[in-house]
């Protein structure tokens, strides 16, 4: 049996549900190999190529942190790490 064919048994067996996840799916892989990503862009044809290496002229994050607020900021490290993992277990076993 080929790959094709045992593509399009399995295909068959699934309920018709799926047929529009299976498609989008597919088109999504053919649209892929007709435009690869795995070219890098050229100089050309990158609308960023202007931007390469604009951080060394500046800091385009300066004082970015000044800007907002860590209110929980004061709680971090308080809890040792075996009083996270009884948290963290807590709080698994509630949601789960």
């Amino acid at each position: 049996m080929t790959t094709k064919q045992a593509l399009f048994d399995a295909i068959e067996q699934l309920p018709e549900q799926y047929f529009t996840d299976v498609l989008q799916y597919v088109q999504q892989l053919a649209r892929n190999v007709k435009s690869p990503t795995s070219n890098p862009p050229t100089e050309s044809s990158d609308p960023l190529a202007d931007f390469i290496g604009a951080t060394s002229h500046g800091s385009l994050a300066a004082n970015l942190d000044s800007e907002f607020s860590y209110p929980l900021l004061q709680f971090a490290g308080i809890l040792s790490d075996e009083e996270a993992a009884q948290l963290q277990s807590l709080i698994y076993q509630e949601f789960e």
